[in-house]
């Protein structure tokens, strides 16, 4: 096994970047073969060899995002997991959790917002809200993924809730 000292290892690299100066022939052999040679012979005839082509890089600017640009791609994906689309809030008086999901995990500085019916509800850091006394009917809710400005950085898709409660404009029978 040969062990190349890292002196003469960075050497070599070197050499190979410096541009060649060593004299090249060409000859045809006598099946009519070219070649190309460093070592000259009485056939040879000396070839002059082009200085290698090169060209100097392009300086690249470096890209530095706006900052808020950089957090919306922070987060790939929210999503309310509870209660789902569609979903029917039974009779009673109006409570129900909401369950967030986000992906990755909210960054410091960020807040979850949930929205009811495009108006902000609450606004905090737990993926799970309680909603109390929430009237009958048709609800829509929404999450939000906020920064400290309050830029929103990522909404959740809309789901929509019906609550059933009951009604007490109703007259009992008894």
């Amino acid at each position: 096994m040969i062990k190349i000292s890292k002196l003469n290892a960075i050497a070599a690299l070197v050499a190979l970047t410096l541009p060649v100066a060593a004299q090249v022939f060409k000859e045809t052999d006598p099946e009519g073969k070219v070649i190309f040679t460093d070592k000259p012979s009485p056939q040879a005839k000396q070839v002059d060899v082009p200085d290698t082509n090169t060209t100097k890089a392009i300086p690249v600017p470096s890209k530095t995002p706006v900052q808020s640009q950089t957090e919306e791609a922070i987060y790939q994906r929210l999503v309310i997991t509870e209660p789902k689309d569609g979903g029917i809030i039974p009779n009673g008086p109006g409570h129900f959790s909401v369950q967030v999901k986000l992906t990755p995990n909210l960054q410091e500085g960020h807040q979850i917002r949930l929205l009811l019916n495009d108006e902000n509800y609450q606004q905090g850091q737990n993926s799970q809200f309680e909603l109390r006394s929430i009237p009958r009917g048709r609800h829509q809710l929404k999450a939000q993924i906020v920064d400290e400005e309050n830029t929103v950085l990522i909404s959740s898709q809309p789901t929509s809730v019906q609550v059933y409660r009951p009604s007490s404009s109703k007259k009992n029978n008894s």
